[in-house]
């Protein structure tokens, strides 16, 4: 059986025991997940921070909204936009099972 890899990323960039960013950089220092779509989730909206998601190729830098309605609506919006309509490069597995 061949292990199966992620389809995405959803990381909370400020975790307590390790950076955002260092989750990045270990994404990127592994070939079998380096193209691994990863979308940051932050309350932060610092320039620093967002730049710092994207030199670290995160594929999206979204601001949580305080309002607990309000994130369930941004996950459910980054979950129809990532897994219904973006078709990711083949990693050899069948396309009724890329997801």
């Amino acid at each position: 059986m061949t292990e199966r890899q992620p389809v995405d990323v959803l990381l909370e960039f400020e975790l307590p025991t390790i950076s955002g960013s260092d989750v990045l950089a270990e994404l990127n220092d592994h070939p079998e997940l380096a193209g691994t779509p990863a979308i940051v989730l932050t309350h932060s909206d610092e320039a620093d921070v967002v730049a710092t998601c994207y030199e670290l190729h995160a594929n999206a830098h979204v601001q949580k909204p305080g309002d607990p309605d309000e994130f369930a609506d941004v996950v459910r919006s980054l979950e129809n936009f990532w897994l219904q309509f973006i078709w990711l490069p083949d990693a050899g597995e069948d396309e009724t099972d890329r997801r």
